[in-house]
C-alpha cells in the first residue's frame, strides 16, 4: 500500500467528517474543504466526539486533531496532497471547479468497479 501523509477531505458532511477523523488519527494532515458556513465547526466537533472511539478501539496512531486545516477552494486543499477522498455528488456546483482545474494537479484513480451492464 502506498503511503500518503497529506489529505484531503473534499465535501465534509458526516461521510467527510468520518474520514477527516480516521486519517488524522492514522498521523496524516488533513486539508479540509467544503461549500458550508459552518464547516470548520461541525468537523472540528465531531473529530473531537469521535476521538475518545478512535482511541479506544486503537485507531490512533501518533496522530492529532490539529493537523487539520480549512481551505476556501477545492483547489487550495488539493495542493501538496499525495491523497484526495472526495465526497461531493457528482454534478455538484463545487465539484465542477475542482475537476476543471485539478487536471493538472491530481493523477486520475482507476476503479476496480465495474459498471452494471445495461
Amino acid at each position: 500500500m502506498t503511503e500518503f501523509k497529506n489529505t484531503a477531505v473534499l465535501g465534509a458532511g458526516v461521510i467527510g467528517a468520518s474520514w477527516t477523523a480516521l486519517f488524522l488519527a492514522s498521523g496524516r494532515d488533513v486539508a479540509v474543504h467544503d461549500i458550508s458556513p459552518n464547516t470548520e465547526k461541525s468537523v472540528r466537533d465531531y473529530v473531537d466526539r469521535a476521538w475518545p472511539t478512535l482511541e479506544q478501539i486503537g485507531l490512533v496512531k501518533g496522530g492529532s486533531p490539529d493537523r487539520v486545516r480549512f481551505c476556501r477552494s477545492a483547489v487550495e486543499a488539493v495542493e501538496g496532497t499525495t491523497f484526495v477522498q472526495k465526497m461531493f455528488r457528482k454534478g455538484s456546483p463545487s465539484s465542477m471547479p475542482f475537476t476543471v482545474k485539478s487536471k493538472n494537479i491530481l493523477r486520475p484513480m482507476q476503479s476496480s468497479r465495474r459498471r452494471p451492464r445495461a
